[in-house]
C-alpha cells in the first residue's frame, strides 16, 4: 500500500508572521512613496507656473502690457479666469487673424494682419469649467495636486507714490460660482502671504507687496491659499486660520512656518 504523501502548509504564527513583515514593509514604504508623490506633484505644478510665465511675458511682447486681473467690461470675469481668456484668446484659438480678428485690448485701423497666439495650451482636463446656461466657460487652470485646483493671477496696479497694490477679490468671479473664491480666509492673511516688507510713513507703518509684475499662486497640498502650519517645541501643527482670536491659544509663543503655496516668486 502506497505510503500517503502528506501536504505542508503554513502554520498560523507562520501566517501571522508573514503578515507582520508585510505590515511592517508597508509601513515603511507608504511614507516615503507619499513623500515622492508630493516632490512629483510640487514639480510639476511649478513647471505649470514657469509655462504660464513665460506665455504672459510673451502675451505682453505683443501687446504691451499683461492681462488685467480686475472686473472690467472687457471680459466679465477675475483672476484665473482672465488669465484663460487672454492666454488662449476668446475661441482657444487666439487672437487676430485665428481670434476672429478681435484683440485684446481693443484695436484701431485696419484688421489684424496675423495671428498672435495662443499663449498657452491645456486640455480640457487639466483646466476648469463653470456652467452657465448650456455652456461651459474655462474660468482656471489646474495645478497638478490632487484634487486639482485652480493657479489665481493677480496683476497689480501702482498708487500715486509708486507702491505695488494686490487686491484679494481679483480671484472672485462672483456668487454665482462659490468653488472660484480665492480661498484666502482674511485680507489679512492674503497679505500675509504676498507682503514683502513695511516701511514707515509719520506714524503709519505702510505695507509693501511683492513687486513682481503678475502673481500665479497655486495653493499647494492643503488646497488652501495662504494656509500655514506653526511650529511649538519642535512639533509642527496645522494653524487655524479660521478661528477667532479668543479661540487661539495666545500663552504660548508660536514661529509661523512658510506657505505650503506654489508661486512665481520665492517665498
Amino acid at each position: 500500500m502506497p505510503t500517503p504523501v502528506r501536504k505542508r502548509a503554513f502554520t498560523l504564527v507562520e501566517l501571522l508572521v508573514v503578515i507582520g513583515i508585510i505590515g511592517l514593509l508597508m509601513g515603511l514604504l507608504v511614507p516615503t512613496i507619499t513623500t515622492t508623490l508630493r516632490s512629483i506633484r510640487v514639480t510639476k505644478t511649478r513647471a505649470i507656473i514657469r509655462d504660464l510665465e513665460m506665455g504672459l511675458q510673451a502675451f505682453k511682447l505683443d501687446f504691451g502690457d499683461f492681462p488685467p486681473s480686475k472686473l472690467d467690461a472687457a471680459y466679465p470675469r477675475t483672476g484665473s479666469a482672465k488669465l484663460v481668456y487672454y492666454l488662449r484668446g476668446p475661441g482657444g484659438s487666439g487672437w487676430g487673424t485665428t481670434g476672429g480678428g478681435r484683440m485684446p485690448f481693443g484695436q484701431s485701423g485696419s484688421a489684424p494682419k496675423r495671428a498672435y497666439g495662443p499663449y498657452y495650451q491645456a486640455d480640457d482636463e487639466v483646466m476648469q469649467f463653470l456652467k452657465v446656461g448650456s455652456e461651459y466657460h474655462p474660468v482656471a487652470f489646474l495645478d497638478a495636486f490632487e484634487p486639482a485646483g485652480p493657479i489665481l493671477y493677480f496683476k497689480p496696479t501702482v498708487d500715486v507714490k509708486g507702491d505695488i497694490l494686490y487686491r484679494k477679490d481679483d480671484n472672485d468671479r462672483g456668487g454665482s460660482d462659490p468653488e472660484a473664491k480665492s480661498n484666502f480666509a482674511a485680507d489679512l492673511f492674503f497679505r500675509d502671504c504676498v507682503v514683502s516688507g513695511t516701511r514707515t510713513e509719520g506714524s503709519v507703518i505702510k505695507t509693501l507687496y511683492h513687486s513682481e509684475d503678475f502673481m500665479l499662486i497655486s495653493a499647494g497640498e492643503d488646497g488652501r491659499f495662504g494656509a500655514v502650519g506653526v511650529e511649538h517645541d519642535g512639533d509642527l501643527f496645522p494653524a487655524e486660520r479660521n478661528a477667532p482670536a479668543s479661540e487661539r491659544d495666545t500663552s504660548i509663543r508660536f514661529r509661523k512656518i512658510n506657505y505650503d503655496d506654489i508661486t512665481n516668486w520665492n517665498q
